[in-house]
């Protein structure tokens, strides 16, 4: 069984088999109330958090947009998070809320500051401080 985590803290979704203990964005303790959904599996699973943490004007385009099955890619490779993150990205620009929205929408399931931090150290990324980031190609 998956579940649908929400914060109350930072108000941000997130997923988890069996159940999660910290959010995984701000590191608050959960109780049992913050379950707002199930899900059968990990695709179903990504796909809901992607959606719950996108803005809510989005989410019904995104919703018609995102394919029902998502393949959960476990390994990505470096052209698989690539791509994530130029999708991400906004002119050049991205915050880690749309990276995470990219990864997710593309079923990989990797921690998003490894991603951030990996861009960085490669020289893809420059951070520009509270979670937003610049594309550097």
């Amino acid at each position: 069984m998956y579940y649908v985590i929400k914060c109350i803290n930072c108000e941000r979704h997130s997923g988890s088999k069996g159940r999660a203990k910290k959010c995984p964005h701000c590191g608050s303790i959960f109780s049992d109330s913050e379950v707002v959904g199930t899900m059968d599996s990990a695709g179903d699973l990504q796909r809901a958090v992607a959606l719950a943490n996108m803005p809510t004007e989005l989410r019904d385009e995104m919703a018609r947009k995102m394919p029902r099955n998502i393949e959960v890619i476990s390994k990505p490779s470096p052209g698989d998070l690539l791509l994530a993150i130029e999708d991400a990205s906004i002119d050049g620009k991205l915050t880690t809320e749309m990276l995470s929205s990219s990864l997710l929408s593309r079923g990989i399931m990797i921690e998003v500051s490894y991603v951030i931090q990996e861009a960085i150290s490669q020289g893809l990324l420059f951070d520009c401080g509270e979670e937003n980031f610049v594309l550097l190609q």
